[in-house]
């Protein structure tokens, strides 16, 4: 689990000039934690669904 995380953290928090606020740094943690716990599908068709059936006519914009 520690090499994960730290992995995660790693390869896209550190690079080169970048400069993060908390809020964008841990956003992008999490969106990097769910693609390697291979949960992003399941979270991406969760997202879809709940976004179709809380805004009326999102999928026509498609």
């Amino acid at each position: 689990v520690e090499a994960t995380a730290k992995t995660v953290v790693t390869q896209r928090m550190k690079r080169t000039g970048s400069r993060w606020k908390m809020h964008g740094g841990q956003t992008i943690i999490r969106l990097r934690t769910l693609a390697t716990s291979d949960r992003w599908d399941a979270v991406c068709d969760w997202h879809v669904s709940h976004l179709e059936a809380t805004q009326p006519g999102i999928q026509d914009a498609a």
